[in-house]
């Protein structure tokens, strides 16, 4: 079977190398050492990019909306708990991921990801991580009742 004159098997590989979490790289040196015929690393990274990545990207989108049209049906105002995770330890990191979770029906709300080269060191990505998920929330014409944090300094 075909799509777009692309066998539909091949993206299959990439979509289940992708969505399972595994290295593409060690996949494919692996099917290699079994000697099976595969696509290349640069068709799985040219599927990410055209295919799987979408996917992902429409997916959340689809689920966010649902939990914030659930979160307007219920009373009472958002319960949220926030934190920011580095990609690296230390002082040192270049991108900062800023997570909120609504405490009541315990799902992610929102993420948002900060390069440290937008704020004045990595260690306010927190900040800037939690003022844009407000603003989103804002735009989204919630209101915030309670936030819990880490008390990082910055926030």
């Amino acid at each position: 079977m075909l799509h777009r004159n692309m066998p539909v098997c091949n993206l299959l590989l990439s979509g289940a190398i992708h969505f399972t979490g595994c290295i593409a790289t060690q996949t494919f040196r692996m099917l290699k050492l079994f000697g099976l015929q595969s696509i290349s690393v640069d068709t799985f990274f040219r599927h990410q990019r055209l295919y799987t990545i979408p996917t992902i990207v429409h997916a959340w989108q689809n689920e966010q909306e649902r939990v914030i049209r659930d979160l307007n049906e219920m009373s009472g105002g958002l319960i949220l708990s926030g934190d920011c995770r580095s990609d690296s330890p230390g002082r040192c990191a270049k991108y900062g991921t800023y997570s909120l979770i609504e405490d009541r029906i315990n799902k992610v709300l929102d993420i948002q990801l900060v390069q440290s080269s937008e704020v004045p060191s990595s260690s306010w990505c927190e900040l800037e991580g939690l003022k844009r998920s407000i603003r989103f929330l804002n735009e989204k014409r919630m209101h915030v009742s309670a936030l819990i944090t880490d008390r990082n300094r910055q926030v």
